[in-house]
């Protein structure tokens, strides 16, 4: 697979430091692709639409963990690596937590959290690698336009797989 070229650059290297920032206009978001983050990850964001079934959530636990309610993001969503300061509600979670924290309960290295991946969107955390969708906008029952976002690695032999 090769990269969608729909995203632009809209951070500069004062903002982030060390780290990535890309915008992804709402279009590409409906088109779906694989965008850029950190050296060797790709996301990969798969549409789905106009869903008939009752509960169109029949992924497996990890597929609906990352699986987003397009109707509730607010504008461009922003990939990007952390700040500090940010925040978010990983569904299935009862109160709001800090990266730091989420990271030290996941057992993250400090050297390896500037290459997790959030996305943003004009009100906050959407998505968070290795935790999901914030409950704000996470897909839920009744959802019929759902986002799926999946993070790939680059392999050796230069093809994209998931970790």
């Amino acid at each position: 697979m090769t990269v969608d070229a729909h995203w632009i650059s809209v951070c500069t290297p004062e903002k982030e430091i060390p780290g990535f920032c890309l915008e992804i206009p709402r279009e590409s978001l409906e088109k779906g692709g694989l965008f850029p983050t950190t050296a060797g990850k790709r996301l990969k964001i798969t549409p789905f639409y106009n869903l008939e079934q009752k509960n169109p959530l029949n992924f497996n636990k990890q597929l609906l963990k990352n699986a987003l309610n397009y109707d509730t993001i607010k504008g461009n969503v922003i990939l990007r690596s952390r700040r500090e300061g940010d925040r978010m509600q990983p569904v299935g979670r009862g109160c709001t937590k800090s990266f730091k924290k989420l990271f030290n309960e996941a057992h993250i290295p400090p050297p390896e959290r500037p290459g997790v991946a959030l996305a943003q969107d004009s009100d906050g955390i959407i998505w968070a690698e290795g935790f999901g969708a914030d409950r704000r906008t996470a897909a839920g029952a009744g959802t019929q336009r759902i986002l799926l976002f999946e993070m790939l690695e680059e392999q050796r032999d230069g093809r994209t797989g998931q970790p």
